[in-house]
């Protein structure tokens, strides 16, 4: 004799039996028990979550020879004729072959008459939302008004398509997908009752393939069985489903976290040897992702900072969606895998180390007074001498230029040999400013590279002094080279450096800001400090009070009024401005004005 498939010999027989839907039974139930039944009942949700099963449930309850009851004996005629399908109370009509509006007509002439056997005559359509408009029509009044002795069940997987008209008839019950961890417990249990082999393991992995739908889960079951000779175990059940791979997905991220892009190409080979889904590798990706997103919300270690888990997820679903559009799956995984090196959030001590050419030496830094700069001075070609010279010696001007403006009254110092110039121009030594930076040695090591404008190398990095003192503006300057970008740095933004005392690294912060700095960012932002500072620093000391007065936001702020109002003036004194003012009194709109480098 044949086995009978375990999706139809576990078909739950009574309410006790159904898995996941609970919220259904109960509510069936209960109108059973207190004699409040609907004459129509429409069941929607996925293929294979118990939509037919429950509706068959449901005419054994009302036809059981017990009486109309929540629990059927299951042993009596009418019990075992609907188990066995041939109750002829019982119409079973698929929409989906007949659809035609004749064929409702003839299915509706009958409903007047009694039923043969049972209490009450029960009309089963399945995938209801496949009949014609027509034929909806001709339902509607026998839906709305059925004689006594007739029940509708209809069952749906896309509601959308059913008439509003149909639906405010109805009773309705949306199923739900069931979970991977119920569909695995209850494989376990089905499992047992057959006395075969099985790991949880492989039970999760199939809970997971069948995305919510039971019967497909007790489906992969049988295969499972067939392709393993009588078990369900891990390893056969990943060659079924074609699932190698995902259990090293954490060594991918951990590979992407420090931004080894040989080792992620690496992976992908290897990885690709056994041939596996990659649309389910991405998914698995997404899985592990959100576990680390969870573990980071929860302040629990992690290997990503919460911005690249959050970031690295929308890569992988953007992904996901776009693999169909790749002309090798392989090649839209490693596109993906490329894409999450590409867009790593750069960090201070990962920054690309600039190569040992010679290196101009930067300008001194400039006094309060605007004056104007002079060119940056770089090495000319046409000097014989091809070592760099030392930044603190003076060089030679590249093109005869005017003697700026005397600041602080220099002293003058003869150039030593103009170049390619018709007179000896006077270049100054120089300016001696309140605090002057060190200007680099030829072979400096920037974190920026060779092609950062003259500008930004006279912003950094900020000197800081043994005992780590920092006034307001070094402490902003500071921040921007820490690496935090975001939220992160909007909320270092609000804080005032107090120093460092022991190892800890003192700040004032507001109260109402208590909240936001959780423990896993302040030791990030100890991390990023012990690394710029070069001391250890195990963690930040917080005052919290209100208000603070000193904050980088602050500095920010007043810079950026300073550069508005130096905009503001420098457009007035525009010839072109100045010529229109003049002659056709025109007025500067100043709320339009916007220093160079803003939006």
């Amino acid at each position: 004799m044949l086995s009978q498939v375990l999706a139809r010999k576990y078909r739950p027989r009574n309410f006790q039996q159904l898995v996941g839907q609970d919220h259904v039974s109960q509510a069936l139930t209960n109108a059973l028990t207190n004699d409040r039944l609907h004459h129509a009942y429409l069941f929607v949700g996925t293929r294979g979550v118990g939509k037919t099963s429950i509706a068959r449930i449901l005419a054994r309850c009302l036809n059981c020879e017990t009486g109309v009851t929540a629990t059927p004996c299951l042993t009596c005629g009418t019990c075992q004729s609907i188990e066995a399908g041939r109750f002829i109370d019982l119409i079973e009509v698929d929409a989906a072959s007949r659809t035609k509006v004749e064929d409702t007509r003839e299915l509706l002439e009958n409903v007047q008459y009694a039923p043969s056997e049972g209490r009450f005559k029960v009309y089963l359509i399945d995938e209801v939302h496949m009949l014609s408009a027509s034929s909806f029509n001709a339902l509607l009044k026998t839906l709305e008004e059925p004689p006594a002795h007739v029940k509708f069940l209809l069952a749906t997987t896309d509601p959308q398509k059913v008439p509003m008209t149909v639906l405010s008839r109805c009773l309705q019950f949306r199923l739900r997908d069931l979970p991977a961890d119920d569909i695995a417990a209850h494989l376990a249990n089905v499992l047992t009752q057959e006395a075969i082999e099985h790991d949880g393991e492989a039970l999760n992995a199939i809970g997971r393939a069948a995305r919510g739908s039971i019967r497909d889960a007790m489906t992969l079951t049988d295969q499972a069985i067939a392709f393993s000779n009588g078990s369900v175990t891990a390893a056969p059940v990943r060659d079924m489903l074609g699932i190698h791979g995902q259990d090293s997905i954490p060594d991918l991220i951990r590979l992407v976290s420090v931004g080894d892009a040989a080792g992620v190409i690496s992976w992908i080979a290897e990885t690709a040897q056994v041939a596996p889904q990659w649309g389910g590798l991405i998914e698995a990706l997404q899985r592990a992702l959100h576990a680390e997103a969870v573990a980071l919300t929860l302040g629990k270690p992690s290997v990503l900072a919460p911005e690249e888990a959050q970031l690295y997820y929308q890569i992988a679903t953007q992904a996901y969606q776009d693999l169909a559009f790749a002309p090798e799956e392989r090649i839209g995984f490693e596109m993906m895998a490329m894409r999450l090196l590409a867009f790593r959030p750069a960090r201070q001590t990962e920054y690309p180390v600039a190569s040992a050419t010679p290196v101009a030496a930067p300008e001194p830094v400039a006094t309060p007074e605007p004056v104007a700069a002079p060119e940056p001075v770089a090495t000319p070609e046409p000097v014989a001498a091809p070592e760099p010279v030392a930044a603190p010696e003076p060089v030679a001007a590249p093109e005869p230029v005017a003697a700026p403006e005397p600041v602080a009254a220099p002293e003058p110092v003869a150039a030593p040999e103009p170049v390619a110039a018709p007179e000896p121009v006077a270049a100054p030594e120089p300016v001696a400013a309140p605090e002057p930076v060190a200007a680099p040695e030829s072979a400096v090591d920037l974190p920026w590279g060779d092609s950062a404008p003259t500008a930004a190398l006279t912003a950094a990095p900020v000197a800081v002094n043994a005992s780590a003192e920092l006034s307001p503006e070094q402490w902003t300057d500071l921040l921007a080279e820490l690496g935090i970008a975001g939220f992160g740095e909007s909320m270092l933004r609000a804080s005032e450096w107090l120093g460092i005392s022991g190892n800890q690294a003192r700040l004032r912060i507001p109260e109402d800001a208590r909240e936001l700095f959780s423990e896993p960012f302040q030791k990030r932002a100890a991390t990023l400090l012990t690394a710029r500072l070069g001391q250890q620093i195990s963690g930040l000391d917080i005052e919290w009070t209100e208000p603070v007065l000193a904050t980088p936001a602050q500095v920010l702020e007043q810079r950026a009024a300073a550069r508005l109002a130096q905009a503001k003036v420098d457009f007035a004194r525009e010839p072109t401005v100045k010529w229109l003012s003049e002659t056709f009194d025109a007025q500067i709109d100043e709320s339009s004005v916007t220093p160079k480098g803003d939006k």
